[in-house]
């Protein structure tokens, strides 16, 4: 086996024997130091430009390796490391993942957190359902008031006032604070 010739990309894998055991190691080489390495398209790395790098910043990453250039981090979408090559867990967004959703049905966007079905869980609210409901609402999408209540004080999930032991005038007087008929 000749081990001249590093002007094309080599692949070999080769039999050793280490410490009276058979291993595998696999040399690879990109070209020798007179020779570069033959240029991928912007977002793609490997052998054969094959992989992709579409989580990094620009998506540009080392032609070699795939490492991101860009020390920045990652597109938003992708969790934060070297190669931004995993996307947002289900339910999260945004920059390195840091954001949830709360989205009704099915998860949000992992980009931008919109929610494709459009409603919000119990006690959320916005584009994403990443708000929480304001006072005085609860409810899917913040939807339904708790004017009974003193203050407009109420669990955001449930309507259940947060002082039981006062509803304004003419509301019943009760955990919600229900109006009297």
């Amino acid at each position: 086996m000749s081990y001249k010739g590093y002007s094309e990309i080599v692949r070999t894998i080769l039999l050793l024997f280490i410490n009276k055991s058979l291993r595998f190691l696999t040399l690879m080489s990109y070209g020798d130091a007179g020779r570069a390495i033959p240029k991928c398209d912007k977002g793609k790395f490997g052998l054969y430009c094959t992989e992709s790098c579409d989580g990094c910043i620009e998506s540009i990453c080392n032609r070699c390796d795939g490492v991101c250039i860009d020390s920045s981090g990652c597109k938003p979408g992708y969790e934060y490391g070297p190669y931004c090559n995993m996307t947002c867990m289900d339910w999260h967004f945004g920059t390195n993942c840091t954001k949830m959703c709360y989205c009704l049905n099915n998860p949000c966007e992992k980009t931008s957190g919109i929610c494709s079905d459009g409603g919000c869980n119990k006690g959320w609210h916005g584009q994403s359902c990443d708000e929480e409901c304001s006072k005085g609402t609860f409810g899917l999408d913040c939807s339904e008031s708790c004017d009974g209540c003193i203050e407009s004080a109420c669990d955001r999930f449930n309507g259940e006032c947060v002082d039981s032991s006062g509803c304004k005038s003419g509301y019943e007087h009760g955990p919600y604070c229900n109006k009297s008929e």
